[in-house]
């Protein structure tokens, strides 16, 4: 989802308005996805600090995937370390669940050094909270609140909608036409 363009997130939260106005309400699963899409949004859309973050990220196939049977902490730093605030950037630029999708042997074989040397993996690789937590700074509680508040009045004007066609129809069918 984070790699979908502004224009596909805008349809996905048009289509979710647009099943409001039909069905009146939304499940709690299309809550949390409209959420998601919100803050989706706000960050591809975002300032240059999101959009190079996303841009310093390697494509799949550009990395060397983790051979295994080596040093595992000597293989982050070397292949993994300019990403890191730990080797040598002022911030972290890839996150565990992020090196875990493009490298699992690798952040597997991290975890298990770092628990046999009584090391913590967050302190070479920060963890996805910390990266959700840059996330919500950026799109701020402002972005947050304001998607809830427009997805709330939009059920609500709709189901106000349903309320008066339903009366009106009613109505008519009470005098026969």
């Amino acid at each position: 989802m984070m790699e979908s363009s502004c224009h596909e997130l805008m349809e996905e939260i048009k289509a979710i308005f647009n099943k409001i106005g039909s069905s009146g309400s939304l499940s709690l699963n299309e809550k949390i996805i409209l959420y998601q899409l919100a803050g989706n949004l706000a960050f591809n859309g975002g300032n240059d600090e999101c959009k190079r973050l996303k841009s310093n990220l390697p494509q799949t196939g550009q990395y060397i995937v983790y051979p295994g049977r080596l040093d595992s902490l000597e293989w982050l730093e070397k292949h993994w370390g300019k990403y890191l605030k730990k080797f040598n950037k002022d911030k972290d630029f890839i996150f565990q669940d992020q090196l875990r999708r493009l490298d699992p042997n690798l952040m597997k074989a991290v975890e298990n050094q770092c628990c046999r040397n009584g090391l913590k993996v967050k302190d070479f690789i920060a963890p996805k909270k910390e990266r959700t937590d840059m996330e919500l700074a950026i799109v701020g509680e402002y972005g947050i609140l304001n998607a809830a508040r427009l997805a709330i009045a939009k059920q609500r004007r709709s189901l106000s909608e349903n309320k008066k066609s339903s009366d009106v129809k009613g109505n008519t069918a009470d005098f026969g036409l």
